[in-house]
């Protein structure tokens, strides 16, 4: 009986060893889980740091660009209305001297004009001033000037007609794909009943011997 209860004692001791043993490993097996997790968790903590500094960065970034940016369209705002003041200034001085120098008599012409294009062009406004239809049509063979002449009531007189002031006749014939013909650009200042002025190019080409007016722009 004695060897009975020494062979239970010594196998019960050898169980609670084995089962001390296998929890110490699960434990240990955990603990390096443990370990392993924390670092993982240590480098995203650390990779989210970075890439809030990074996003901060690139917001401040942003925010810099964005301030310069503005300031730079604020510059540009001054700078336009500058200019508008400018050239609202450059228009009143050119209707007040050319109302003081012509008032209402025939307007400026360069005198490299042909006259029979001036004599054309300046037809064309006193058949508009007219409400003369026909005469406007006749003259304006190709209908280039409907629109305006539909908006004549707005046209206060014309000032003058300037010979290609830009030399811009060749570049236009290559443009209207008229190489083979005769062109010239001609440009015409009216005053608006508004105190504004239009300055449009008026692209005259001689068809059959006469000058015909083929664009305006």
């Amino acid at each position: 009986m004695a060897k009975k209860g020494w062979i239970i004692s010594v196998s019960l001791a050898a169980a609670v060893i084995f089962i001390f043993l296998a929890q110490n490993k699960k434990i240990e097996s955990l603990r390096l889980q443990l370990d392993e997790t924390k670092q993982e968790l240590k480098q995203k903590t650390e990779e989210i740091s970075t890439t809030r500094n990074e996003t901060d960065a690139q917001k401040k970034k942003l925010v810099n660009v964005t301030y310069s940016l503005e300031a730079e369209r604020k510059t540009y705002e001054e700078q336009n209305k500058v200019l508008n003041e400018e050239l609202q200034r450059a228009n009143a001085m050119v209707i007040t001297n050319v109302s003081l120098l012509f008032g209402d008599r025939a307007p400026v012409v360069d005198s490299s004009i042909p006259s029979h294009i001036s004599s054309t062009i300046i037809e064309l406004y006193e058949a508009m001033q007219k409400n003369d239809a026909a005469k406007f049509s006749e003259l304006d063979k190709k209908g280039v000037l409907t629109s305006f002449y539909e908006q004549r009531d707005k046209v206060e007189k014309l000032l003058w007609l300037q010979n290609d002031p830009d030399h811009r006749a060749e570049a236009v014939k290559e443009w209207l794909e008229v190489n083979n013909a005769e062109v010239r650009l001609i440009k015409v200042i009216y005053l608006m009943r508004d105190g504004s002025m239009i300055d449009p190019n008026y692209a005259m080409v001689r068809e059959n011997g006469k000058w015909v007016l083929f664009r305006a722009d």
